[in-house]
């Protein structure tokens, strides 16, 4: 047989077990064919070379130890080709598997993502349904107990009250699922003009003070209304925002008295309300402006809350260019909470 004839031969020979290690490799790996890159083509081809330059060595050697060194060469040519077609049939089903897992992620994302917007709708939608009722009740109970349908008798005074107290609860419930719900989907307006912080800070306090009675802690303003502070943002929205602090004041204040005071900064007017409550850990200070956050110890004193009223303010005064923070010495030492909007040019 001619050298050429022979070296045909081995090609062929080659050519079909090159095939035969991919076709096995990739059938171990579990790898589609359609799958098979040009890193392993590029692989099969560095493999013939090197087995057809072995062949061709070994068959023009002459007798002697090169014929031995050429045919160890060739062998050495044959071993690592084989760990070398496996290695990069490996490589690309790894990739393969990759791919498949990230459409899955994919997927699973996007259904992730449609279930959380359909939650959102539905706690909109929610919100709206049961807020009107809730008004109505909350309004009807408050007017038969200041006496408009008559005068209440003492033995349901109490029952009325508690009815009143739960409508109320419920309605800031609702209220922080609705506000959540639309920073969520980006619907929540914002009327941004120059306002007075002073009055809207006075009418926050007025409207707290009855719960601040009712709790027998005491609530003193200790900045005047005779000079108004304009500053830049949403009247309606900073005005939810104190009404938050002060309930949350209350709450966590069993005993003892708040305190909201005003001073100008730089270019930032800064309300500050204090309180000497059960001030707040240090495990929890990182975390408590994000959602359904409450501190343990309100959780142990029973101190009712969502954990949610906190991540809205934080959103309604920084969607206002404003900023919010806190301070607290720790456990049973009070809290000073801070709010920042800038002066109207």
């Amino acid at each position: 047989m001619t050298f050429a004839s022979a070296y045909v031969l081995f090609l062929l020979v080659a050519l079909v077990a090159t095939l035969f290690l991919v076709l096995t490799n990739t059938r171990r790996a579990k790898l589609p064919i359609k799958h098979i890159s040009g890193y392993v083509l590029g692989v099969e081809l560095l493999v013939l070379v090197l087995w057809s330059i072995s062949f061709a060595a070994l068959y023009n050697a002459p007798h002697g130890w090169p014929t031995y060194l050429y045919a160890c060469f060739l062998c050495i040519a044959s071993i690592g080709g084989w760990f070398l077609i496996k290695a990069s049939t490996g490589h690309d089903a790894e990739r393969a598997a990759l791919r498949t897992k990230a459409a899955s992620l994919g997927e699973s994302n996007g259904r992730l993502a449609e279930i959380d917007t359909q939650k959102t709708a539905f706690i909109s939608i929610a919100s709206h349904q049961l807020r009107g009722p809730l008004t109505a009740i909350h309004g009807q109970v408050s007017m038969l107990l200041e006496g408009e349908y008559g005068d209440v008798p003492e033995h349901l005074r109490q029952p009325l009250e508690r009815v009143q107290t739960s409508s109320q609860t419920l309605r800031t419930l609702i209220n922080d699922f609705l506000n959540v719900a639309l920073l969520e989907q980006g619907r929540l307006q914002y009327v941004i003009a120059p306002f007075d912080i002073v009055e809207v800070l006075n009418q926050a306090i007025t409207l707290s003070r009855p719960h601040f009675k009712k709790a027998g802690i005491a609530l003193t303003p200790v900045f005047t209304t005779d000079h108004p502070m304009m500053v830049l943002g949403d009247a309606a929205k900073t005005k939810t925002v104190f009404m938050q602090l002060l309930d949350n004041a209350l709450k966590y204040t069993p005993a003892g008295s708040v305190t909201v005071s005003i001073a100008c900064k730089n270019d930032d007017v800064i309300v500050t309300i204090l309180d000497t409550g059960i001030g707040i850990p240090d495990e929890d200070k990182k975390r408590l402006f994000q959602k359904f956050t409450r501190s343990d110890d309100a959780i142990h004193q029973s101190v009712y809350g969502s954990g949610l009223g906190l991540f809205v303010a934080k959103e309604m005064i920084e969607a206002q260019h404003g900023h919010i923070w806190f301070e607290s010495a720790g456990r049973n030492k009070g809290s000073r909470f801070f709010v920042a909007l800038p002066l109207a040019r």
